[in-house]
């Protein structure tokens, strides 16, 4: 049995109890589940446990002995955001589920993601099966039965509720990357400056200062870099060469170590957590990803990415490439940076 409510923010709580049934195990796993937003809490009766969790330990479909095939699929913090975000997205007509007529929607995501199709009720508008494309002639299909909209739910659905012997478990938070605030305008490219103090876009001007955010709301201003190099990496989670740019990303927040700064920004993202999440999930917490510097994009005249723009001690310009070749515009920057730091 699942219950969801939508909160006021847009996002959902939702509370999930039940059984699941576990491959080479002779009983179902009983489970209770409540996920809101990035925080997860549940009860694992093998365990004689209650976790609470945070970030990425509170993703997935997996909570403790309970693994719930296909829900992770539905309620995900922003429902439909990855099919909205789908490279390829079409109708391709209608079918009968369990008496239920039914859209059928077809989304392909590109990259590894598998393309599905989702079976949405014609009436209420909830999924009722979801087909995921393994390979040609090979599916995984799940089914949701016994489906029930109804507005009126109780508030007690959403509390957890276990024997008091059992032990209480806080796993560590890890962060991970949340949509901003609507309509936040934290870049500024235009701030104070000294009369008559020139900035541009080309090698040999001085570069335009500005401060942003990264979507944890930590602050940087590039200012705060004057007299050491500063590297600005231009890009997006969308490319299609996305791995190799990461890799080179990684490649420059190594050779800098202690002796520059590399500040990455991702333009045009429509989900903003994607690029950040991209880095994340490589267990670098040390790579800045702005998602919001469009601002910035436009006061470095970048018109497509990848483009990488290195500015040396006094704040000028002395590098920038828009010609991105993986590997060989890296190595010219690492020659530079050298020349720069000796």
């Amino acid at each position: 049995t699942i219950w969801a409510r939508r909160e006021d923010t847009g996002r959902w709580t939702r509370a999930m109890v039940g059984q699941a049934d576990d491959i080479g195990a002779a009983e179902p796993v009983s489970f209770h589940i409540i996920k809101k937003d990035l925080d997860a809490s549940w009860i694992d009766h093998e365990k004689q446990e209650v976790v609470n969790a945070t970030g990425r330990y509170a993703k997935g479909r997996i909570y403790g002995s309970a693994e719930l095939l296909g829900v992770d699929l539905l309620f995900t913090g922003n429902p439909y955001a990855s099919e909205l975000n789908a490279q390829k997205l079409e109708f391709v007509g209608t079918e009968n589920v369990e008496g239920t007529l039914c859209d059928v929607v077809r989304a392909e995501y590109g990259g590894r993601a598998l393309a599905k199709r989702w079976f949405i009720a014609s009436g209420d508008k909830f999924p009722r099966r979801i087909v995921e494309e393994l390979m040609e002639g090979a599916e995984r299909i799940y089914d949701f039965s016994q489906v029930q909209i109804d507005t009126e739910i109780e508030a007690s659905r959403f509390e957890l509720e276990a024997p008091k012997t059992y032990t209480v478990v806080n796993l560590p938070e890890r962060r991970t990357a949340v949509n901003a605030p609507v309509g936040a305008e934290p870049i500024v490219a235009d701030p104070s400056t000294e009369p008559g103090q020139i900035y541009g876009s080309a090698v040999g001007d001085t570069g335009t200062p500005f401060t942003a955010e990264d979507i944890f709301g930590t602050s940087y201003n590039s200012e705060d870099y004057i007299g050491k190099p500063l590297v600005l990496f231009f890009w997006a989670s969308w490319l299609p060469n996305t791995p190799a740019t990461v890799g080179d990303i990684f490649t420059i927040q190594d050779h800098l170590g202690e002796d520059g700064k590399l500040l990455t920004l991702a333009l045009r993202e429509r989900q903003p957590e994607n690029a950040s999440n991209i880095i994340l999930d490589k267990e670098r917490d040390d790579i800045v990803v702005i998602t919001n510097g469009g601002r910035v994009g436009g006061a470095y005249n970048v018109a497509r990415v990848p483009v990488v723009v290195v500015l040396d001690q006094e704040g000028k310009i002395v590098y920038r490439n828009e010609d991105y070749n993986p590997g060989e515009t890296i190595d010219e920057v690492l020659k530079l940076l050298d020349k720069l730091k000796g």
